[in-house]
């Protein structure tokens, strides 16, 4: 990535303080960004089709309400835009299943909020 381009970020998490949190950090960081926040799947399902460029990483909490993380990765992985897009998870499960189950959609890790 060139050195002066914002990177574009779009975060998925039920969660206010979780979001605001994840901006403090970007801002803390130092480098120019572009960040697209918001609270649930199905408005970012509704919203990442309508984006002019798409993101550069997608951060997504697994524990959400109507449609979960997981759900949302399985809808992404299926969708030949944003396919290639890297998820990066966190969440506070440390269950095993999660785990295996967003490795099988593509994704390496699970970071749990509690070590980060």
């Amino acid at each position: 990535m060139e050195k002066d381009r914002n990177i574009k970020y779009f975060i998925v998490d039920d969660d206010a303080d979780d979001r605001e949190f994840f901006q403090i950090a970007l801002d803390i960081a130092g480098f120019p960004y572009n960040l697209t926040a918001v609270e649930s799947a199905v408005k970012a399902l509704e919203i990442l089709p309508e984006l002019k460029d798409l993101p550069d990483y997608i951060f997504l909490d697994l524990n959400m309400p109507l449609v979960s993380g997981k759900e949302f990765l399985k809808i992404l992985r299926e969708s030949s835009a944003f396919s290639h897009v890297p998820v990066i998870i966190f969440s506070t499960s440390s269950y095993n299943k999660d785990i295996e189950e967003t490795k099988v959609l593509g994704q390496i890790i699970l970071c749990p909020r509690h070590q980060i």
